[in-house]
């Protein structure tokens, strides 16, 4: 409809009869309410709502018109709604008391202000709505679904509504129609699956599998294995839910005798994937699998196989599509847009992977990269193959290794990389030499930080040193702490001089020399002179250190920790609250920052020299608490590391390790969670909520920048998946 149009028709003003109607004598009466709350008059109108009509062929115009407005003498109309009854289009114009425009609006009939929820209930018999006979007329000859229901219905503005609404519906449906062509086109093109595709996914896909046994005695001889879908010959007596491998698949399995459990099912979440070729590129299609098998057919799992998500490459363009609901309407393929670093891969299905690089040759390079990376992420290469051209760079000469590592963590792109140089040596920060020692040697990212860290330093350091150090994933960070004390070469020769004397990984040895020297310099010894500085045997140096500081020490560290932390003390001797007992088992809070100190030192872990632990508790982010064993409540047993509401962050004993003798406290740790919730008040809540903000900000910080554990049985583990896997949320 054409605005200009509209405002060329005729005004629709008050009639004479409306007017008189509209008039308080006339519609208004007052009743007196009393109630609990005193006495009030209430004010009843008879009618509410004034309509006039105008029929103008296909077009049908009406006035609204309020008591409250004629009342004051105004005989112009609050709005103005049109209806173009042939085209399905409707319009409203909302006026002034002086009858000029104010402006026009797409609300509905009912959604126009001043139409009051019991207005729209009095519509429904046409009560408290005033309209002539013309206008009653006009509006019941609106057709609702291809009909004339005026017989049926006599409501005059709630018809008016349903009419628009039926057009609201149309015009709905057409921008869902356009929406949705790109989309069905683009999945009408999805071949069909290759033959034999769906056995392999139910054999391959799922990562956990079963060898299933009846009970004999003296141990089984024979099993049927899932992944094999047939009888295998046993080698060695199976014990129920013990693991081993099928002496014919070789597949890792967990044995099940069939007498002892109903059923068993796979995980959730194990996912097969699929590239196929399409018109203009590819696709890689991602299944997810879930089977169940129960013992008295166990030859006949139960499969669910649903098509995850498919994304579409075509040229530079990547479009991803996830079967889901659609408006919340219904389920269909909807183009979403996502990261690809977060999507988890799946078991490749690598039958079609010969044809399909013969046929696309030269148009992506993942194909050639498949063919020896069998863990590699397709979806996240590609994407980072799309972001950053330098990958594909990379695989064209001749360094895979460093295109995959690179696709991978492609947030270290970046700061690695000078995209505005031309060549790739200049590229990556190496000159031409240097680029060929990057090739002929190891291909990773930490060979190259080594060789940039050379360039750097305008220096030349062996081949051996490079290879040694970026072989065993240690980067120049690693030895930051001592660079600036020792050569290059002689920080080499120390290091693989003590890793074989202590039969320990070199990231280890490094752990162990950093420890050595910060406690060194607590101590007063001048780790310039290299009697300190390189010690001959640096675990017994290690050690000494250690039990120096625990013997005379102790008192030192806490006075040294109270200059820096002064309201560490004070927090302390505020969490009697989080103390409790019960069945066989304690929570003690520390008294001071002694305390702490003293149960660092005696059960050999960091948090007594760890100067973060003390900030946290300064700043009420987290405190720290001791569990103890009933009867042995001096003993140090557990050290936690807990939110204001009861979270738990950490849990470690001797040598900042876990130990079986935990499983038997988690039910009491459980229970105390649930007491710390109820004791909360409102600041402790609120302090919760940030020490939940910063946890998550902490974790994903120590994520990016890549910090891994050098010690222990947890050496190599990402810190923050090590950090994520001991968190116990109290809710």
């Amino acid at each position: 409809m054409r605005k200009e149009e509209l405002r060329k028709l005729r005004a629709l003003n008050a009639t004479k009869e409306m007017m008189e109607k509209a008039w308080p004598e006339k519609n208004k009466t007052v009743e007196i309410v009393k109630n609990s709350c005193g006495t009030y008059e209430r004010i009843i109108r008879k009618y509410n709502l004034f309509l006039r009509c105008q029929n103008l062929g296909g077009y049908l115009k009406t006035a609204l018109f309020f008591p409250t407005d004629m009342e004051k003498g105004i005989s112009t109309p609050k709005y103005e709604v049109f209806l173009n009854v042939e085209g399905r289009e409707y319009l409203t114009r909302e006026l002034n008391e002086e009858g000029e425009e104010v402006r026009w609006l797409t609300a509905m009939a009912l959604n126009l202000q001043g139409i009051s929820w019991s207005m729209q209930k009095r519509s429904n018999d046409t009560k408290g709505i005033f309209l002539s006979r013309d206008a009653d007329k006009s509006i019941q000859s609106l057709p609702i679904n291809g009909e004339r229901p005026g017989i049926k219905d006599s409501r005059a503005l709630c018809r008016i509504d349903a009419w628009q609404q039926e057009v609201k519906d149309e015009q709905t449906r057409e921008k869902e129609k356009k929406q949705l062509a790109p989309w069905d086109a683009d999945m009408a093109i999805i071949p069909e699956l290759p033959k034999g595709f769906e056995e392999w996914l139910k054999k391959e896909a799922p990562k956990k599998n079963y060898i299933f046994y009846d009970y004999q005695r003296g141990g089984a001889r024979k099993g049927y294995c899932r992944h094999c879908g047939k009888e295998v010959q046993l080698v060695h007596r199976p014990y129920h839910r013990r693991k081993g491998k099928c002496p014919v698949c070789k597949r890792e399995s967990e044995f099940i005798c069939n007498t002892k459990v109903r059923k068993v099912n796979s995980e959730w979440g194990d996912r097969g994937q699929l590239i196929q070729r399409i018109k203009g590129g590819f696709v890689v299609r991602t299944f997810t699998i879930y089977y169940e098998v129960k013992t008295d057919r166990y030859w006949e799992p139960d499969y669910v196989v649903w098509e995850e998500r498919r994304t579409l490459y075509r040229g530079g363009a990547v479009a991803r599509y996830r079967y889901t609901m659609y408006k919340n309407k219904y389920e269909c393929w909807c183009k979403v847009k996502e990261d690809s670093y977060w999507e988890e891969g799946g078991k490749l299905y690598r039958k079609n992977l010969g044809q399909l690089r013969r046929a696309m040759e030269g148009q992506t390079t993942v194909l050639d990269i498949l063919q020896r990376e069998k863990s590699l992420k397709v979806e996240r290469y590609l994407d980072a193959e799309q972001r950053y051209p330098v990958i594909e760079k990379l695989t064209h000469a001749g360094l895979p290794g460093l295109a995959v590592e690179f696709a991978d963590n492609y947030y270290r792109i970046k700061g690695m990389t000078d995209p505005g140089e031309t060549g790739l040596a200049k590229e990556l920060k190496l000159d031409k030499w240097r680029f060929q020692r990057l090739k002929a040697g190891i291909q990773s990212v930490n060979a190259l930080l080594w060789l940039q860290y050379e360039k750097a330093s305008n220096t030349q350091w062996p081949d051996d040193l490079i290879q040694y150090f970026a072989g065993e994933g240690i980067g120049p960070d690693g030895i930051a702490f001592v660079k600036k004390k020792l050569p290059m070469g002689k920080i080499y020769n120390y290091v693989v001089r003590q890793a074989q004397k202590s039969k320990e990984a070199p990231g280890q040895v490094l752990a162990t020399w950093r420890d050595y020297l910060n406690m060194a310099e607590k101590l007063g010894m001048d780790t310039q002179k290299d009697l300190f500085l390189r010690p001959k045997d640096l675990r017994e140096a290690h050690a000494r250190a250690v039990e120096l500081l625990e013997r005379d020490g102790m008192e030192k560290i806490a006075e040294e920790a109270r200059k820096k932390f002064p309201k560490a003390d004070g927090v302390c001797q505020t969490l009697g609250k989080y103390e409790y007992q019960d069945k066989g088992y304690c929570i003690k809070a520390p008294g001071g920052i002694f305390d702490i100190v003293r149960e660092g030192t005696l059960l050999h872990h960091c948090i007594h020299t760890c100067d973060y632990y003390f900030d946290r508790i300064s700043r009420r982010e987290s405190y720290l608490l001791f569990l103890r064993k009933e009867g042995h409540e001096d003993t140090p047993w557990y050290t936690l590391e807990v939110e204001p509401g009861g979270n738990i962050r950490q849990k470690r004993t001797t040598g900042d390790s876990q130990g079986d003798d935990l499983k038997a406290a988690m039910p009491f740790l459980k229970k105390w969670q649930k007491e710390v919730r109820k004791r909360m008040d409102e600041e402790e809540r609120e302090l919760a909520q940030e020490s939940e903000r910063m946890r998550r900000e902490d974790h994903e910080k120590l994520r990016k920048d890549g910090n891994r554990i050098w010690r222990g049985r947890l050496a190599g583990m990402l810190l923050a998946d090590v950090l994520e896997q001991d968190f116990m949320s109290a809710v």
